[in-house]
């Protein structure tokens, strides 16, 4: 817990840094409380308190992608858990998973206000999430370690070099009645998927 607040006052509190501590710290006292809490109760609670502190934070674009993404992430991950998987493949299909659901989340809204949408972000964001643990740990080390000349010379060097791989874009203008539609359709579709997969599974079982 000291730990998630260290790192949250090192990197600025920005909205989303906001939103992952809180949501730790709800976690944690759920757990020192021995309270089962759910993780879709830890995202309403967090999205509430967030709100509390500043109500204005609900128009901020990194507000709006923060929690978009962990709500697909989420429902993603709800539907992976109707399958049975072994560790490993449960492991794979995770990265793959998390990656697809939050960056399928987040489209309408990167098109409504960026305009364009990247036709590589799917494939280098399943690419970087097992790497992205590992760049975090060298940073860490970097701050508090002598060896922080060294590891921050990787890392700058690391970033120069993906600065290069530049993701083809393709241009998208959607207006707001665009983006609810699209996420009603989401929506719709999260509806019909869910009730087919309760549907076989009630038949296999």
């Amino acid at each position: 817990m000291i730990l998630s607040i260290c790192y949250a006052v090192i990197t600025g509190l920005g909205v989303s840094v906001i939103r992952a501590l809180i949501f730790i710290l709800l976690y944690e006292l759920g757990i020192w409380l021995k309270r089962p809490i759910t993780r879709w109760q830890l995202l309403m609670a967090t999205m509430l308190i967030c709100l509390m502190i500043q109500p204005y934070w609900i128009y901020d674009v990194g507000f709006q992608l923060s929690f978009t993404a962990v709500l697909g992430i989420f429902i993603g991950l709800y539907f992976l858990d109707l399958f049975e998987l072994s560790p490993p493949q449960k492991k794979l299909a995770q990265l793959v998973i998390i990656s697809f659901s939050a960056q399928l989340a987040v489209s309408p809204i990167i098109a409504f206000y960026f305009e364009e949408l990247s036709i590589l972000a799917l494939p280098l964001s399943i690419i970087a999430s097992p790497i992205l643990p590992i760049v975090m740990i060298i940073g860490g080390v970097g701050i508090f370690l002598p060896i922080g000349s060294i590891t921050n010379h990787l890392l700058t060097s690391l970033l120069e070099r993906l600065t290069h791989v530049t993701p083809r874009q393709i241009e998208i203008c959607l207006n707001l009645a665009e983006v609810i539609s699209l996420y009603l359709i989401l929506s719709l579709l999260v509806y019909l998927a869910h009730q087919a997969l309760h549907k076989w599974r009630e038949k296999e079982h």
